[in-house]
């Protein structure tokens, strides 16, 4: 059987925002792109407070 370990990504938006305040998804295609070759996998969005920030949950296999 296979067990699994879950990490929550905090995404707030004034992290992803460029010069001119747009946003620019280039640091957070970085930011999961890098958990992607940890071996995360993205299993779904969480809580969020509006439409500045959301959580982001990713799942990994636990070697035995």
């Amino acid at each position: 059987m296979t067990t699994w370990e879950y990490k929550c990504f905090y995404s707030d938006r004034e992290n992803y925002k460029g010069i001119l305040k747009g946003f620019k998804p280039g640091k957070l295609e970085k930011d999961l792109n890098e958990l992607g070759r940890e071996g995360w996998e993205m299993v779904g969005y969480g809580m969020n407070d509006g439409a500045n920030a959301a959580v982001i949950i990713f799942k990994r296999a636990i070697e035995q």
